[in-house]
């Protein structure tokens, strides 16, 4: 669900809470660590023991990416500035020495393709999905271009080769056709020459 979830022994007033006072470490003595940015208070009540957190972009690519922390309860632990939120008198909390996740929920849901954009003057496939995307993990050759939505009873399809995915993480993927699969899709008139005979899969999703 993309969200972090803070307890506290009391409690704050959840305007005040500051979410980049919060850091997570890989471990108690690992210098692996990520400072949280820009995530928001999701929390409605105005007074609570438990703070929610909606993570923003930046923090869950910067997790996403770092497969030695946040991926287990044993690799999740956090600690927190003075300051992270006020009680309900006024106090600041104290510092938080590292503590460990009490649970950690993996995402069951996949990100999926949601829309896409062939730029047949600069040769590119601009892929738009509905979660992020690791671009080194993301491998072209699942893509498939189709002259129709279903290609059973009929149509042309192509599988990319050798076309290669720009290295930048995000919602977005961008694709630079290679000269092979450039000219591939040319030379077919029945693929990818408007919109009407322009779809994608993705093989094996």
């Amino acid at each position: 669900s993309n969200e972090l979830v803070v307890h506290f022994n009391e409690p704050v007033v959840t305007h005040t809470f500051n979410s980049s006072a919060l850091v997570l470490l890989a471990n108690t003595t690992s210098p692996v660590h990520i400072r949280i940015q820009g995530s928001l208070v999701k929390t409605s009540a105005a007074r609570a023991n438990t703070v929610t957190l909606a993570l923003s972009e930046t923090d869950l690519l910067a997790i996403k990416l770092d497969s030695h922390l946040g991926t287990s309860v044993n690799n999740t632990w956090m600690i927190a500035d003075r300051g992270v939120a006020l009680d309900t008198v006024g106090l600041a909390s104290e510092p938080l020495q590292p503590i460990q996740a009490v649970e950690h929920t993996e995402s069951v849901i996949s990100a999926r393709l949601v829309g896409f954009v062939f730029n047949a003057s600069a040769q590119q496939l601009i892929l738009t999905f509905n979660g992020l995307i690791v671009a080194s993990t993301f491998q072209p050759n699942v893509v498939v271009v189709q002259s129709d939505a279903d290609i059973r009873d009929g149509g042309e399809a192509l599988a990319l080769t050798t076309s290669m995915v720009q290295p930048q993480n995000g919602y977005v993927q961008v694709i630079d056709l290679s000269i092979a699969d450039q000219i591939a899709l040319g030379t077919n008139p029945k693929l990818a020459t408007s919109v009407s005979n322009c779809y994608i899969t993705l093989s094996g999703t």
